[in-house]
Protein backbone atom coordinates (compact mmCIF):
# COMPACT_ATOMS: atom_id res chain seq x y z
CA UNK A 1 0.00 0.00 0.00
CA UNK A 2 3.10 2.50 0.99
CA UNK A 3 4.54 1.50 -2.54
CA UNK A 4 1.24 2.29 -4.40
CA UNK A 5 1.05 5.46 -2.94
CA UNK A 6 5.14 6.65 -3.28
CA UNK A 7 4.28 4.99 -6.89
CA UNK A 8 0.60 6.60 -7.95
CA UNK A 9 2.18 9.20 -10.06
CA UNK A 10 4.70 7.46 -11.89
CA UNK A 11 3.94 5.36 -14.85
CA UNK A 12 4.91 1.78 -16.00
CA UNK A 13 8.29 2.49 -17.35
CA UNK A 14 8.82 4.21 -14.11
CA UNK A 15 7.73 1.75 -11.94
CA UNK A 16 9.80 -1.01 -13.98
CA UNK A 17 13.20 0.64 -13.50
CA UNK A 18 12.60 1.73 -9.29
CA UNK A 19 11.73 -2.36 -9.18
CA UNK A 20 14.67 -3.21 -11.35
CA UNK A 21 16.92 -0.74 -9.36
CA UNK A 22 15.43 -1.84 -5.86
CA UNK A 23 16.35 -5.73 -7.00
CA UNK A 24 19.92 -4.74 -8.06
CA UNK A 25 20.44 -3.41 -4.71
CA UNK A 26 19.18 -6.04 -2.20
CA UNK A 27 21.73 -8.17 -4.91
CA UNK A 28 24.57 -5.59 -4.50
CA UNK A 29 23.29 -5.81 -0.39
CA UNK A 30 23.94 -9.45 -0.23
CA UNK A 31 26.78 -9.33 -2.27
CA UNK A 32 28.29 -6.65 0.32
CA UNK A 33 26.76 -9.04 3.46
CA UNK A 34 28.96 -11.81 1.75
CA UNK A 35 31.96 -10.29 1.45
CA UNK A 36 32.04 -9.08 4.65
CA UNK A 37 31.24 -12.35 6.90
CA UNK A 38 34.04 -14.23 4.70
CA UNK A 39 36.36 -11.40 5.32
CA UNK A 40 35.63 -11.65 8.93
CA UNK A 41 35.75 -15.86 8.73
CA UNK A 42 39.14 -15.17 7.03
CA UNK A 43 40.22 -12.84 9.70
CA UNK A 44 39.38 -15.09 12.20
CA UNK A 45 41.31 -17.95 10.63
CA UNK A 46 44.60 -15.49 10.34
CA UNK A 47 44.18 -14.32 13.96
CA UNK A 48 44.00 -18.13 14.61
CA UNK A 49 47.45 -19.34 13.18
CA UNK A 50 49.41 -16.10 13.60
CA UNK A 51 53.03 -16.98 15.75
CA UNK A 52 52.90 -15.16 18.90
CA UNK A 53 56.24 -12.62 19.21
CA UNK A 54 57.13 -14.88 22.02
CA UNK A 55 56.99 -17.89 20.13
CA UNK A 56 59.43 -16.09 17.20
CA UNK A 57 61.90 -14.64 19.82
CA UNK A 58 62.13 -18.35 21.36
CA UNK A 59 62.91 -19.34 18.10
CA UNK A 60 65.17 -16.72 17.14
CA UNK A 61 67.04 -17.31 20.04
CA UNK A 62 67.18 -21.52 19.67
CA UNK A 63 68.86 -21.02 16.11
CA UNK A 64 70.95 -18.45 17.06
CA UNK A 65 72.08 -20.99 19.75
CA UNK A 66 72.16 -23.56 17.33
CA UNK A 67 74.37 -21.67 14.92
CA UNK A 68 76.74 -20.77 18.00
CA UNK A 69 77.39 -24.77 18.79
CA UNK A 70 78.13 -25.06 15.35
CA UNK A 71 80.29 -22.67 14.68
CA UNK A 72 82.50 -24.19 18.05
CA UNK A 73 82.33 -27.43 16.58
CA UNK A 74 83.94 -26.12 13.18
CA UNK A 75 86.67 -24.27 14.69
CA UNK A 76 87.61 -27.08 17.19
CA UNK A 77 87.15 -29.84 14.29
CA UNK A 78 89.94 -26.98 11.93
CA UNK A 79 91.78 -27.24 15.12
CA UNK A 80 91.91 -31.14 15.12
CA UNK A 81 92.90 -31.30 11.20
CA UNK A 82 95.08 -28.57 11.11
CA UNK A 83 97.11 -31.10 14.43
CA UNK A 84 96.64 -33.97 12.27
CA UNK A 85 98.21 -32.49 9.29
CA UNK A 86 100.98 -30.91 10.96
CA UNK A 87 102.05 -34.39 12.54
CA UNK A 88 100.90 -36.35 9.62
CA UNK A 89 103.56 -33.93 7.37
CA UNK A 90 106.22 -34.10 10.64
CA UNK A 91 105.94 -38.13 10.07
CA UNK A 92 106.57 -37.69 6.34
CA UNK A 93 109.58 -35.20 6.94
CA UNK A 94 111.10 -37.56 9.45
CA UNK A 95 110.07 -40.99 7.21
CA UNK A 96 112.02 -39.32 4.25
CA UNK A 97 115.24 -38.08 6.29
CA UNK A 98 115.45 -41.76 7.80
CA UNK A 99 115.30 -43.18 4.19
CA UNK A 100 118.22 -41.12 3.18
CA UNK A 101 120.22 -41.34 6.06
CA UNK A 102 119.74 -45.37 5.76
CA UNK A 103 120.75 -44.90 2.00
CA UNK A 104 123.49 -43.47 2.63
CA UNK A 105 124.90 -45.77 5.42
CA UNK A 106 124.10 -49.16 3.86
Amino acid sequence: MTTTRRTAGLNQDERDLLIEIKTKLEGVTNDVKELKDSTAARLTLVEKNKAETSDVQRLVADGEKVHEDHEKRIRETEKTVTKIVTWGSAGVLALGIAEFLLSKLF
